[in-house]
């Protein structure tokens, strides 16, 4: 089964437990070569905004001070958070995460799901499904995390500049930005000589022999 990468970001009324999201966005993205100038080799894109009564409805939690958080924003922000696009109700906006993650490729990929962190985005969703009886569509070893990500390009020396989001706390256009970040390190990475195609690797894919694609199987094969 392959693999394929998603971004996802969501904006929530609380950072704790059952966390009430109110808009979900994510994107597939490719960190392997060859690298679109153009699309920043980004692939299909997800947004949808949750009917803030349906979710508290089935007990999902809002926090006072996140709330006050939201009134010192944009509103711009917080119409993409609330309007645009329409919210549906909470169990048909987690459903349809499930279908863009896994059936729309009828169970032939296996999603691996990146969150910028590993303790909000990715933990909220799986809160919610469980909260919702809803089997979430990943796996808990498909979880990833952008931070580290780029923690371990930066003590590489890779450092990148991605244009900014205009509207930030948009979910999808942040999912876009974040995979776009990791995309650059990738491809600066990929460039310099970190990767070595002569260099053995004593993981259990390799076996000591060449790494894969010149890459380490690791990364190539999206973890194991």
């Amino acid at each position: 089964m392959r693999s394929v990468n998603y971004m996802l970001d969501i904006e929530t009324l609380s950072s704790g437990q059952n966390a009430l999201v109110t808009s979900i966005g994510a994107v597939e993205f490719r960190l392997d070569p060859p690298f679109d100038d153009e699309q920043w080799n980004l692939g299909r894109t997800f947004k949808v905004n949750v009917d803030v009564n349906s979710a508290q409805n089935e007990g999902f939690q809002i926090s006072a001070t996140t709330v006050m958080w939201w009134l010192q924003q944009s509103r711009e922000a917080v119409a993409a958070m609330l309007e645009r696009p329409t919210p549906i109700l909470v169990r048909s906006a987690f459903e349809a995460l499930a279908n863009f993650l896994t059936r729309d490729r009828a169970g032939t990929v296996k999603p691996l799901v990146w969150g910028n962190g590993e303790n909000f985005d990715n933990r909220v969703m799986r809160e919610g499904y469980d909260l919702l009886n809803m089997r979430c569509p990943w796996h808990y070893r498909s979880d990833r995390d952008m931070r580290t990500f780029m923690e371990i390009a930066h003590r590489r020396g890779i450092f990148v500049e991605v244009p900014r989001n205009p509207l930030e706390h948009d979910a999808l256009e942040d999912a876009k930005v974040q995979a776009r970040r990791m995309i650059a390190a990738e491809r600066q990475t990929v460039g310099s000589k970190v990767y070595d195609t002569k260099a053995r690797c004593d993981c259990h894919v390799c076996n000591g022999g060449p790494r894969q694609d010149g890459r380490c199987c690791f990364i190539a094969r999206g973890g194991f």
